[in-house]
């Protein structure tokens, strides 16, 4: 297995657990849960929750749907899970977490939005995610290699205080079968 980290813009919260994909599948789509922007006098938190959709390629999608086959580690309290994001005919192999740097005593979002790289294209699939911050530095699986674990770093609720929620992800890339090197 090869490990995979976001570039630390902020380091706030605890890791949950590494979750992967069921043995013989790899990531093949993302979900993000989002909180929308409540405006500038108000306390945001943006991306609070990542699933990562298993499959092996050229499956039927329904099992995208079938919760044995998404993973997703920390969660936090805020907004809504949005659609679901799929590399066409291909693996996850890399992405990049669009994050804010701490702002002081102004609203903290941290994770703002996550881009997956799929094997078969140069192009990305972006989420439903904000646009505050900017996109970290890409990380990529080696070739030959796909997405199959994650853990979230997720900021607690903090009472009266500024919340953020996600903060960071790491990634598992673990060895394509040769024959789905794609």
């Amino acid at each position: 297995m090869e490990f995979l980290s976001s570039p630390r813009v902020t380091d706030w919260g605890d890791w949950g657990d590494f979750e992967y994909c069921p043995e013989d599948t790899f990531v093949v789509g993302m979900r993000l849960k989002t909180e929308a922007d409540t405006g500038p006098q108000c306390d945001n938190t943006a991306l609070n929750g990542i699933r990562f959709m298993c499959g092996i390629v050229g499956e039927s999608q329904k099992m995208l749907y079938s919760p044995e086959r998404q993973i997703q580690s920390f969660e936090g309290n805020w907004g809504r899970w949005g659609a679901i994001y799929e590399c066409p005919r291909s693996y996850a192999v890399g992405f990049q977490l669009r994050s804010e740097s701490g702002r002081g005593g102004n609203d903290d979002t941290a994770a703002n939005n996550l881009r997956i790289f799929c094997s078969n294209s140069i192009e990305f699939l972006e989420g439903n995610g904000l646009s505050r911050g900017d996109w970290t530095e890409t990380q990529r699986c080696p070739f030959g290699w796909a997405i199959c674990g994650m853990r979230t770093q997720i900021e607690t609720p903090q009472g009266n205080s500024d919340d953020t929620a996600l903060n960071n992800l790491d990634i598992q890339c673990c060895k394509l079968p040769q024959k789905d090197e794609l």
